[in-house]
């Protein structure tokens, strides 16, 4: 590399005013050499950052278990009557039928006599149905549990009440306390939520000879499993 330099006019006021040096001969150049190491440090690369870890996946939460309940689900019901022709009044003198009074034309009894008699415990005023207004009848059944009731069955029969032996203008007629009447079953299966109830709905179309009083008679299991069999459920007199 050759090095050459000549100092002329060069400032030297603040004000822009000149230094005029004299004139000399030119010396011999000064010259020298230079080596310059091009060499480019090497600069180490950026160390990669490391990655991020990926969070970690939320665990879903565990589904609740249901309670257990031991032993056999605790289910209730009650069974009401709806929609009567009337009522039917049974006394120590004997039985009374259309007793409110609505309908004088159609009240008549029936006195007890030896085999006619229907015993004291059962004295008192029932819903009365006739041929004009079938049997209509509502079970409800309640789940006492905290927990769905499936598989449950409901069963409920029309039967006899009283065993009676006693004569129309038909003859004798003997009744037998228990005795289903002719197509007086209704079942259904069903399920009941936790802490809930159902109503089910039931109809008797009654035929045939009465003068005394019937039952419902309710059955209700569970996966084969008797929980109530009550054959007096409730009692209504039948036309």
């Amino acid at each position: 590399v050759l090095l050459h330099a000549e100092m002329i006019g060069l400032p030297s006021a603040p004000e822009g005013e000149t230094t005029t040096f004299p004139f000399r001969e030119p010396g011999p150049f000064f010259s020298t050499t230079m080596a310059l190491d091009h060499t480019v440090p090497e600069v180490p690369p950026e160390p990669e950052p490391e990655p991020i870890p990926e969070p970690e996946p939320t665990p879903e939460p565990e589904p609740t278990p249901e309670p257990e309940i031991p032993g056999p689900p605790n289910l209730s019901y009650t069974i009401e009557y709806l929609h009567p022709g009337d009522t039917t009044e049974v006394s120590s003198w004997g039985i009374l039928f259309y007793a409110s009074g609505a309908y004088p034309d159609k009240a008549f009894g029936i006195p007890f006599n030896d085999t006619y008699r229907i015993p004291a415990e059962d004295y008192g005023v029932y819903p009365l149905y006739n041929s004009s207004n079938p049997l209509a009848f509502n079970v409800r059944i309640v789940n006492n549990d905290p927990v769905e009731h499936t598989n449950v069955v409901v069963t409920t029969i029309q039967e006899r009440h009283n065993t009676l032996t006693l004569w129309d203008s038909l003859g004798e007629l003997q009744l037998t306390k228990g005795e289903p009447l002719d197509g007086a079953i209704n079942e259904w299966t069903i399920s009941i939520p936790p802490n809930g109830d159902i109503i089910l709905n039931g109809y008797h179309f009654f035929s045939g000879r009465g003068y005394g009083l019937d039952q419902t008679h309710v059955i209700i299991t569970h996966d084969g499993i008797v929980l109530h069999d009550d054959s007096e459920a409730g009692v209504y007199c039948p036309p």
